[in-house]
């Protein structure tokens, strides 16, 4: 009789928390184009406070900044070099179609008080950073995580900062914390800081873009690149290099403890290559040469004449050319 009672209250008790959901959910508008826990996720979202401007679904309410400046400033004189600094937030180098500096972010990782610090003092240079805010979560915020996937594109556009490039400035450097850079422009001289972001130079966009020298520091990000610089010098931890061509590459000269170098080159490769490594594999796929090689502590070989110039220092990490080509220990 007693288990029956308990029972009978456990029921009952469901009962009224059934209802109390169902009258508290029935002023929720019900989505047409989202499953249910998607539209639970949004809804909670919103009631969070972490429902951006314009249909997103992120941090909270994004914080727009739009600035525009002339090439000649008339204090510092013409502007030749940009300093970009960012923490998380992206970083997109884009031509511009006149002599207009032009930059655009929309974030909800800004500070709403003080999104972007723009310093002009100093001769010839145009510095840029983004002051964002940290992420924090209260209590009740921490026990769910809820990612959909599908607004991603959306989220990346409006936590990227652009910048429209005249072809005036042929100096530029990008600092991050973790944020990407995606250069699809021309340029001189480019230096990338970072240690978890990465660096592609995007072809696709800009058949035109590239950069004549290019320097890369970072600890675990990546470079991504057609091949579209003259000269590269990179140093890193973990981050790995994979270019997909050698299109009229000089030099390159990189170092990495334990980061892969890969050159998935469909077509032919011209290079005399030096690989300095303690326990790293090498690999050169058959499109390259017939002959066999394996990694030594010195090891220096051609790939056709031999024209650009490869090295690569590493501890760990690997040498290959070609993606099936399996690397050789």
């Amino acid at each position: 009789m007693r288990l029956l009672k308990i029972g009978a209250f456990f029921a009952t008790l469901s009962l009224v928390f059934y209802a109390g959901s169902y009258l508290s959910a029935r002023p929720l508008e019900q989505s047409k184009s989202y499953s249910f826990p998607e539209s639970l996720g949004r809804h909670y979202a919103v009631a969070t406070g972490q429902y951006e401007d314009g249909g997103g679904f992120g941090d909270g309410p994004s914080t727009v900044f739009r600035q525009t400046f002339n090439l000649v400033h008339p204090l510092s004189g013409r502007i030749e070099n940009l300093d970009i600094e960012t923490t998380a937030i992206d970083i997109e180098f884009v031509p511009s179609e006149g002599d207009l500096i032009e930059i655009d972010v929309s974030s909800s990782r800004l500070d709403p008080k003080n999104p972007v610090q723009v310093d002009d003092s100093r001769a010839g240079v145009l510095r840029i950073m983004t002051q964002e805010e940290p992420k924090s979560l209260t209590s009740r915020q921490t026990w769910i995580n809820l990612d959909f996937g599908n607004n991603e594109d959306e989220t990346k556009k409006r936590n990227t900062l652009v910048i429209k490039v005249p072809a005036g400035i042929k100096t530029a450097i990008a600092r991050t914390v973790s944020g990407d850079t995606r250069v699809a422009t021309v340029l001189t001289d480019f230096k990338f800081q970072s240690t978890s972001g990465d660096l592609e130079i995007d072809s696709q966009e800009n058949p035109l873009a590239r950069i004549q020298n290019l320097i890369v520091e970072t600890v675990s990000g990546d470079i991504l690149s057609p091949g579209r610089f003259d000269r590269l010098r990179f140093n890193s931890v973990s981050g790995d290099v994979r270019l997909s061509s050698l299109d009229r590459v000089l030099e390159i000269d990189g170092n990495s403890i334990s980061g892969d170098f890969n050159i998935d080159a469909q077509d032919s490769i011209d290079a005399t290559v030096e690989f300095i490594t303690t326990s790293g594999g090498l690999s050169v796929d058959t499109r390259h040469t017939t002959e066999p090689r394996s990694a030594k502590k010195n090891e220096i070989f051609k790939i056709g004449n031999g024209t650009a110039k490869i090295k690569f220092q590493s501890v760990s990490g690997d040498l290959s050319f070609g993606a099936d080509s399996a690397v050789e220990e």
